[in-house]
């Protein structure tokens, strides 16, 4: 893939409004094609260019800005000139430093060390190759004239707090010549009043922030003390501040990655600091691995099933569901985050509908009223929620047995109690034996072995059979009672259950495979529905308190937003 082809930023969210400048792009062309000495290509490895290239359109450049003056003041030391470096690749600045440390300290290793005053800075040789990348970009966008002032800067230094200086004015000088290529600015601006306001609450300029910084309270606060902002950075909607900080977090729990220890030297007062840098590697990540999560794939499957008229969950059911496929893993950090979104946001939205009706409303409390929301009922439609689901995948289940099927045999140990479970691993034993099967550790799922004879199929294929008669001849003793009355409740329940496009009486291999999935995808929804709820109640101790006490601030709030002034 070319990294000028117009679905380049398709898939990041920061660019969805619009796209970066085409100079940018062409600016990373240049890079891609420049060559050293012996007019070999500079940078072969692409992912670490992609990356670093994603670091800087991010503006997540500063921490390595940092590293990058390090490591020219150590090159300095060595009286090796920036400009060698600027035409060598990696591997040849990295023979020439060897070469000087070994003369020096008659010894070599996978790191070097800067010391200047009494401030140290370790690194590694495995980083050489993106300080080439980023000095690169550096004179591309700033020129050559730049790079040259920057030895001269560099030569002058003879402390820690030198290379600071020139490391922050480096970096806003690549920010300003970004900011008007990039629509994300705007998002640079919230994310430093984020981090801003982190460190206020703190009380402390050298606090680094972390993802626990980010709390169910901190992103209340920050929606209400957004209002003493500069107007362009206030926020109304209690949903989009959640949305920025649920971001925010997410990103800082990645951050570790490109982390360094000397990240606390950095000035973190600057805005290009604060943006981190998961989207980046989440989005390399997608350029090799194509990877997605899987809650959001398994909410878009049965969305996409119900767009087909397969209703195995109704609309309204999907849309409850819905902020998780937005939020992923983040909402089983902050629970509490996710229940206010969904009760304060939907109020929120309905005054704001309001008001555009010109339907104004002194006490904002009749939104509640009418409505009936709180944090109980919105739990209990949850839990309604994974029993339906649980039923359902009940009743696949037994679509699934009905089908005789060996692929049933990764579902039914999910059905059996520990004394019925013994018995039915003596089955595997002995099959295995006879069929020379093989059997995943996990789920005792049945694999065919690659060395079995093609006419040992017919016989995997009535395994199935073999498997019902087994029960049959063990339930004389009761072995498998559990299981059974489990198969008669499950043929009631699919008896009662009525949903369009949801029959699959008929076996056929498409109808196979739509009902394992099926099975599968609620599986993963239910599990993640039942641990976010287990977190919101090891969150919250009181659930109706935290409501009552929720509802006061959001009203005043609200009051305070849309009063008949600011109406």
């Amino acid at each position: 893939m070319r990294i000028n082809d117009n679905n380049f930023f398709d898939n990041w969210k920061e660019f969805s409004i619009g796209k970066p400048d085409e100079i940018i792009l062409n600016h990373f062309d240049i890079i891609k094609n420049h060559t050293d000495l012996n007019g070999d290509i500079k940078h072969k490895n692409t992912k670490e260019l992609i990356k670093t290239f994603s670091l800087i359109i991010t503006h997540n450049y500063g921490t390595s800005v940092y590293e990058l003056c390090n490591f020219l003041k150590f090159l300095n030391n060595l009286k090796i000139s920036v400009y060698n470096v600027m035409v060598m690749n990696s591997k040849q600045i990295i023979k020439k430093i060897k070469t000087k440390e070994i003369k020096i300290k008659s010894k070599i290793s996978n790191k070097f060390l800067l010391e200047i005053e009494n401030y140290s800075f370790e690194m590694t040789y495995a980083r050489i190759a993106t300080y080439t990348v980023i000095l690169d970009f550096i004179e591309e966008f700033l020129g050559l004239n730049e790079i040259l002032s920057i030895e001269e800067k560099i030569d002058k230094t003879s402390s820690h707090n030198d290379l600071k200086l020139i490391s922050n004015d480096l970096s806003k000088k690549m920010y300003d010549y970004l900011k008007d290529l990039l629509p994300s600015s705007y998002l640079q601006s919230f994310s430093a009043a984020i981090g801003n306001q982190i460190i206020d609450q703190k009380k402390d300029e050298n606090h680094i922030i972390i993802s626990d910084d980010i709390s169910d309270n901190f992103i209340l606060n920050f929606w209400i003390n957004s209002m003493s902002l500069e107007r362009k950075l206030r926020i109304k909607t209690y949903s989009l501040a959640a949305d920025l900080c649920l971001s925010y977090k997410k990103s800082l729990e990645l951050d570790a990655k490109f982390s360094l220890q000397n990240l606390d030297e950095i000035n973190n007062h600057e805005p290009w600091n604060y943006l981190s840098s998961d989207k980046v590697e989440l989005f390399v990540d997608q350029l090799y691995e194509d990877y997605e999560n899987i809650i959001s794939n398994s909410i878009k499957y049965v969305n996409d099933l119900y767009l087909q008229k397969i209703n195995v969950l109704k609309k309204n059911e999907i849309n409850e569901i819905k902020i998780f496929s937005k939020y992923q893993q983040i909402s089983l950090k902050l629970p509490l985050t996710i229940f206010r979104i969904c009760i304060f946001g939907d109020v929120q939205n309905k005054i704001i509908e309001a008001q555009r009706r010109k339907k104004l409303y002194s006490n904002k409390n009749i939104f509640f009223e009418l409505n009936e929301l709180n944090y109980n009922l919105k739990k209990n439609s949850y839990k309604n929620l994974i029993k339906n689901i649980e039923i359902i995948k009940n009743i696949v289940f037994y679509k699934l047995w009905n089908f005789e099927q060996r692929d049933i045999f990764s579902l039914i140990r999910n059905y059996l109690d520990q004394h019925e479970v013994n018995y039915y691993n003596k089955f595997i034993e002995d099959q295995k034996q006879k069929l020379n099967l093989e059997t995943s550790q996990t789920e005792l799922d049945i694999k065919i072995n690659p060395s079995v004879e093609i006419n040992l199929q017919q016989n995997l294929d009535e395994l199935f059979l073999h498997f019902k008669e087994f029960i049959k001849q063990e339930n004389e003793g009761k072995n498998f009672k559990n299981f059974l009355n489990y198969l008669i409740l499950f043929k009631k329940q699919e008896k009662l259950f009525r949903r369009s496009g949801f029959d699959f009486k008929t076996y056929n291999k498409e109808n196979l495979k739509i009902l394992l999935k099926i099975y599968h995808t609620l599986n993963e929804i239910r599990k993640f529905l039942s641990k976010f709820l287990k977190e919101f109640d090891t969150t919250i101790k009181s659930v109706d308190d935290q409501f009552r006490d929720d509802k006061q601030i959001f009203l005043e709030h609200f009051n305070y937003l849309y009063s008949a002034g600011e109406l």
